[in-house]
């Protein structure tokens, strides 16, 4: 289909699911985009519904319809829960002549029918199977989010109701949870279609008891799977022995197994844990249901089991608004669906809404009622979010019912947690661990990255863990991914931890600057889970944040992040395009920037599945008592508290913006070095209490792409619980405690290499003499000891260079000094370099721009010697240490190339599909040239800079990015990098156009580029508008340009 019939493909009303393979269209991003774009702030809904099962998807489109502002909040990632994270997938036919066309194609997209590959499955849409109907639960939620925003109906995923505010016992809002914190929105009226309506249970003081529980399995390798009861053993512990197998759309052999099993306790928890046990035990006995199942396998397994109530009446309620719509627990069928959308229907007509305008007196939780001013409030910063809401602080010891006490507390069960609960119960310690999900591993088992790009792979730990991981998916006739998550949970169940499932991590209980545990909600209920010692290991230092830990985030310039994922779940045969795609850039400390990520992987994944879980790369990196750095990386520093050694290339998913990147010394896949993390990293430097793993310990930006690959986490994870157990045994602070016995107890069993824990502590870049050995070396020619010379501290090199400057004869030698000089602030060689730059550029004019894929100019992966071949960036690197120099000397011979300087061309292609729609490595040919021009424009200004700059900005490839004007989000968002570097280097320069894109990049969807707006406006204009575009423009027509020149002064980001 070709974009122009796309962009006029008519949707039905309520049954429209996108194409994929990136073809997100301005109408799409125009619905995405509506909560997002500040243009109507909803203060007050005139109704809350509480789950976006199907009840409450089809009750809020309908409030929607009748004109009603409608919030519908939904706990897991995605909507249609029955379906989706059930696994259910599959409904009876019965009635299925009378769904409506739009129902129809909600269920059953044509859009999906080139990823089914099962033949002998009839009906237009290749979906029957007799009297059922097999469906894919990628449809059913790419189909239900956009049908829910083109009917106008505002959308929180991973989001909880927890509590409702009242006055006079009318309900006037609802609390809210979500992994940045927890928040008030006001209401009129609340509706609860959450799954057997758990919060209103919870809230009236009767938690529900559950008689049965029934969960999915879903297998690939099944022989001619038909619609049949099959009888087990007894041993399994199935009700009535007897379990259902349902045939798959996704290829011949494609089954779902569904199982039902008794409940005996009243721990939600529990029964996920059963229902992944039972499924163990039936993978390592498939071949016993029968012939049909001699090469079955378990590819994959529902997200949470479905629940079967001993009383399953509606709970009561004393307050005004509040309502209650039951959903289906059992099979749907097609006259089922309708049943529901009718009965959710009369549920809205009979919602009375209230014309009380007050703010809620009293917060009502389970057990507790919390006066108003027992609340604080706090203004939220999200500018343009469209969803108002006011952060609430409690004292949450006073205010939360519900706890759990242990010794430790591991926040977040992903790739480092999962193995730091592991460590600790090894140690003996009572451990509870807390995830968002009902499996263990994050990343690797919920996000699907399974592979192991990089990392110190030959650690003996590491291929202890993973052989056991695949041992366990092998004896359960178990995929490797699922087979890890059995393993994460046995790892600590069976030596006597918990895992607390289905948990939003949304606060920090501290006591005297000391985390004493967290706050989690669960199933609509706040519990707090207490404990002598936490480890973060959310990976992105949600804990740590909430306890007042300061930290970093992005790089130092932009505050840019690398791009997320949301992995597909492979299908069958050909697919539509590679599983794995780069969408955007984030920063998920901001509720709607989390948001939008979800909505526009929704958008772009495949029909058949697609994971749960937001694959983000890079959030806080938590301030430590030691932040590695990119010194303690490249030097090779050795710390006497190693804790484990990471490996990887420089891989920052991008171009890479310091100075080290910017003068290309650190070029993306250069530098595969193996570093050490010590444990000072990963102890907050301004909280007790807490440890942290996973990718948020204490690092720089450029250090973190080396220590961030799952291998190296791992083990990081397995450490840091060992480390909790025996603080929380010995009752030791963790910035008091001594490393030094596990280091001895690790080395002895290998997980060290040998004798690496005797190497002479720290690095030579102290030593007097080991400084004039690289000065010598560079003083010869040897130009790979630039990169060896930039990185000794500036007061120790500086008076050997200058000396060496002035009296060396060697004329290679003297050109790399004075580039070194220019590195470290003095000008004193500039001539020499820009004599050097004016015979490149005049060569690189003459030969024609360089062709072919942007990093083949100078691709540096796997050289010896770190330094630079090709002209390209030859050229950029002296331009970019001329803009160290902090002189203007060469602004004349900058400002020629600078006016001979275009994009060069569209996106460079590449000839493999996968890297040609990968987002973080196409650009335009001229797009690092063009940042090192602006790292010269904005630390030595120039009016006389202006011109040029600006005429960039008339490239259509190169101008008009800001993403509320442009049609495609996936490809804008790097090249909106590079626009508003371009925007800020006027604006430095003293340029009306510069500060008016600035202003232009306030109304961006990226928090990023918003707050960078905000910040580079500010510093060059004295002036503080926030993030108000109109208040900045305003300000900015009444000033006279061009304006007074604002150089950019900072430190190397290391």
């Amino acid at each position: 289909m070709n974009r122009r019939k796309f962009l006029s493909y008519s949707m039905p009303a309520t049954g429209a699911v996108l194409l994929t393979n990136s073809l997100l269209n301005q109408q799409a991003f125009a619905e995405i985009s509506r909560q997002f774009d500040g243009q109507n702030p909803v203060g007050v809904y005139d109704i809350v519904i509480n789950g976006a099962g199907l009840s409450g998807y089809f009750a809020a489109l309908y409030a929607a319809k009748t004109g009603k502002k409608v919030l519908l909040v939904e706990k897991r990632s995605s909507p249609g829960y029955e379906l989706a994270a059930k696994s259910q997938l599959w409904m009876g036919a019965e009635g299925f002549d009378k769904l409506r066309p739009d129902l129809k194609a909600l269920f059953l997209p044509e859009q999906e029918i080139p990823e089914i590959k099962n033949t002998k499955a009839t009906g237009e849409t290749k979906s029957h199977f007799g009297d059922q109907i097999a469906l894919f639960k990628g449809s059913v939620r790419k189909g239900m989010v956009r049908n829910l925003l083109l009917g106008n109906v505002d959308l929180l995923l991973m989001t909880d109701v927890c509590g409702l505010f009242e006055d006079k016992g009318q309900v006037t809002g609802v609390l809210i949870a979500t992994k940045q914190g927890v928040f008030e929105v006001r209401c009129k009226a609340f509706l609860d279609a959450s799954d057997q309506l758990l919060f209103s249970r919870n809230l009236s003081g009767k938690s529900p008891k559950v008689s049965r529980a029934g969960f999915v399995l879903e297998l690939q390798g099944v022989q001619n799977p038909t619609v049949r009861q099959i009888q087990v053993d007894s041993g399994f512990g199935i009700y009535n022995n007897t379990v259902m197998l349902q045939p798959g759309k996704l290829s011949d052999d494609h089954a779902f197994l569904h199982y039902h099993f008794d409940v005996n306790t009243a721990k939600l928890e529990e029964i996920e844990h059963k229902a992944r046990l039972i499924a163990t035990e039936l993978g390592s006995k498939i071949k016993s249901l029968g012939t049909a199942f001699e090469k079955a396998q378990i590819h994959q397994y529902a997200l949470e089991a479905s629940l079967i109530l001993e009383e399953p009446k509606l709970p009561a309620t004393s307050l005004k608004g509040h309502y209650f719509l039951h959903g289906e627990s059992e099979e749907l069928s097609a006259s089922k669906i309708i049943g529901l959308e009718k009965n959710a229907q009369n549920q809205i007509k009979a919602v009375r809404y209230t014309t009380n305008s007050s703010k809620g007196q009293h917060l009502v939780l389970p057990g507790k009622k919390i006066a108003e001013s027992e609340i604080r409030f706090q203004e939220v910063q999200e500018p343009g979010f469209n969803i108002l809401l006011r952060e609430v602080k409690l004292d949450w010891e006073k205010a939360v019912s519900k706890k759990s006490e242990t010794q430790v507390v591991v926040a977040g069960g992903g790739t480092a947690g999962a193995l730091s609960a592991a460590g600790s119960v090894e140690k003996g310690a009572d451990t509870i661990v807390v995830d968002y999900f009902n499996d263990l591993g994050g990343t690797k088992t919920m996000g699907g990255v399974m592979g192991y790009y990089h990392g110190v792979k030959d650690n003996v730990f590491f291929k202890k863990q993973n052989e056991e991981a695949e041992r366990v998916a092998q004896e359960a006739n178990m995929t490797k991914k699922i087979g890890r998550q059995i393993y994460h949970l046995k790892s600590v169940l069976d030596k006597g931890g918990q895992f607390i499932t289905s948990a939003i991590l949304c606060g920090a209980v501290t006591r005297n600057n000391a985390v004493k545990g967290v706050v989690v909600c669960r199933n609509g209920q706040l519990e707090l889970v207490l404990g002598e010692v936490t480890i973060d290991a959310t990976g992105d230092g949600d804990v740590a944040a909430f306890a007042g830990a300061s930290y970093q985030i992005g790089d130092e310039r932009i505050g840019y992040t690398q791009n997320y994922s949301q992995w597909d779940v492979g299908g069958v045969g050909k697919l539509p395009s590679h599983t794995n795609r780069d969408y955007d850039i984030l920063d998920n400390r901001k509720i709607a920037e989390q948001q939008r990520g979800f909505l526009i992987s929704h958008y772009e994944a495949h029909f058949y599945d697609f994971h749960p879980f937001l694959t983000v790369r890079e959030s806080r990196r938590i301030d430590a008592i030691h932040n590695i750095d990119l010194i303690d990386c490249v030097e090779k520093r050795h710390f006497k508290d190693m804790l484990v050694l990471a490996s990887s290339d420089f891989d920052p998913h991008n171009v890479a913006s310091s100075e080290y990147s910017k003068c290309g010394f650190l070029l993306p896949h250069s530098n595969d070095i193996t570093i050490e993390i010590p444990y000072r990293s990963i102890v907050p430097k301004s909280v007790d209490g807490l440890l942290i793993s996973g990718r948020g310990f204490g690092q720089s930006r450029n250090a973190l792409q080396f220590t961030r690959m799952t291998a190296d986490l791992l083990v990081l994870g397995y450490f840091t619980g060992q480390i909790a157990a025996d603080l929380a045994w010995k009752k030791i602070r963790p910035r008091d405690y001594d490393i030094t016995p596990l280091q001895k107890e690790w080395a002895t069993l290998k997980y060290f290499p040998a004798g690496y824990m005797n190497r002479q502590e720290g690095d030579k870049r102290a030593s007097l003499q080991e400084v004039q050995r690289r000065v010598k070396e560079l003083e010869s020619g040897a130009e790979e000891y630039m990169y060896e010379c930039s990185r000794i501290d500036k007061s120790i090199i500086l008076p050997v260079l200058k000396d060496c400057f002035e009296q060396t004869t060697n004329t290679e030698g003297k050109l790399y000094t004075a580039k070194m000089l220019a590195w470290f602030g003095d000008p004193s060689g500039n001539s020499l370099i820009g004599a050097e730059l004016n015979t490149m550029f005049q060569k690189e004019q003459q030969d024609g721009y360089p062709k072919g894929y942007i990093d083949d100019y100078d691709d540096i992966r796997g050289r010896e010697k770190n330094k630079l071949e090709g002209l390209f960036w030859r050229i950029n690197q002296n331009i970019a240490l001329l803009a160290m120099s902090g002189s203007n000397s060469e602004t004349a011979l900058v400002e020629n190339i600078l006016a001979n300087t275009v994009s060069g061309g569209e996106l460079v292609p590449r000839k493999d599909s996968y890297f040609n729609g990968r987002i973080d490595i196409k650009f335009i040919p001229f797009h690092n040239r063009i940042l090192s021009l602006c790292m010269y424009a904005e630390r030595n200004p120039s009016n006389t800079l202006i011109s040029s700059l600006e005429k960039l900005l008339t490239d259509k490839k190169i101008g008009g990015f800001v993403t509320t004007q442009y049609e495609d989000v996936r490809w804008q968002v790097h090249r909106g990098s590079l626009e508003i570097s371009i925007a800020a280097a006027l604006s430095r320069c003293g340029s009306k156009k510069g500060h008016e894109l600035l202003c232009d990049y306030l109304t961006d969807l990226h928090f990023n580029y918003k707050d960078f707006a905000r910040r580079e406006l500010s510093e060059t204009t004295k002036k503080s508008f926030g993030y108000d575009p109109k208040a900045w423009r305003k300000h900015i027509s009444a000033m006279t340009f061009p304006s007074v020149t604002t150089p950019l002064r900072k430190s190397i980001e290391l």
